[in-house]
């Protein structure tokens, strides 16, 4: 499978493509910080000593899995702004505004910890940035 480069994709590679992805949208750095603090607060509780079982295991897993779904929506976002050419594996663009739900998805759990101040005001100025720039329903590409 031959790889395509930059220049032929039209769209950054690499590190270039996550700084992209971290700065596509106003809200979205605020996003990803919330991510990286959903992760590191999922690791923590995973490998607290004193944690009970199940709470050592279940709340973890949603945590992180609601984080990877917020990465994920800013990458389907980012990835549907570039039309590609040609068949690619999930297609190259998002349809149903797929990215910004799996984002509010993801900001979740912070509203959730409303104690903690900081947390649940970046969430709501995610979501607010997601409902601002209004949802991004796109439709496949038609090939002629």
């Amino acid at each position: 499978m031959k790889v395509k480069s930059r220049a032929q994709t039209g769209r950054p590679t690499g590190l270039r493509a996550a700084w992209s992805a971290t700065t596509q949208a106003w809200f979205a750095p605020a996003a990803v910080a919330l991510g990286l603090f959903n992760v590191v607060v999922a690791v923590g509780v995973a490998s607290d000593g004193q944690s009970t079982m199940p709470g050592r295991v279940i709340g973890p897993a949603i945590m992180l899995g609601l984080g990877v779904a917020m990465f994920s929506g800013l990458w389907l976002r980012w990835r549907s702004r570039y039309s590609v050419g040609g068949p690619s594996v999930g297609g190259s663009h998002s349809p149903f505004g797929l990215g910004d739900v799996l984002i509010v998805a993801g900001v979740l759990p912070s509203l959730g910890r409303f104690w903690t101040v900081i947390p649940p005001i970046q969430a709501l100025v995610v979501i607010a940035g997601v409902i601002g720039q209004g949802l991004h329903l796109r439709s496949r590409p038609t090939t002629s």
